[in-house]
């Protein structure tokens, strides 16, 4: 094989082992984790949030923080308050205070309550 050969070669492999690293990090990782924790989401919705600009990370700690307590909250809901710059840990333990004292709040009456700064007085009654 000649120089200029090897250097190509060299130069392609170096690109796929990054695109696989990239591909790994950003879209296989949040998968594997969201499926481990019991929370269905397929890669194409993961590719869906990058492309977006969600942050997929805190919308799992979110869905594995209400999954773990018992809560059911939409994927869908959870990437629309994020995209609207909703704390969603904040909204996610309210949801989950909301359930255990039986207030029946739907989770978009608490994004917009924390949107609104009122979050506390909707959860007080």
């Amino acid at each position: 094989m000649q120089s200029s050969q090897l250097i190509v070669v060299s130069v392609f492999l170096v690109a796929t082992v990054t695109m696989v690293l990239v591909f790994f990090r950003y879209l296989v990782r949040p998968w594997a984790r969201a499926l481990l924790s019991g929370n269905r989401i397929s890669l194409p919705l993961i590719i869906g949030m990058q492309i977006r600009g969600s942050n997929v990370n805190q919308i799992l700690d979110a869905l594995v923080m209400a999954r773990q307590s018992g809560v059911s909250i939409p994927v869908e809901k959870m990437e629309r308050a994020s995209v609207q710059q909703v704390d969603l840990e904040k909204v996610t333990l309210a949801m989950i205070e909301s359930e255990r004292r039986g207030l029946a709040l739907a989770f978009d009456e608490l994004v917009d309550a924390e949107m609104s700064s009122r979050l506390a007085e909707k959860l007080a009654g």
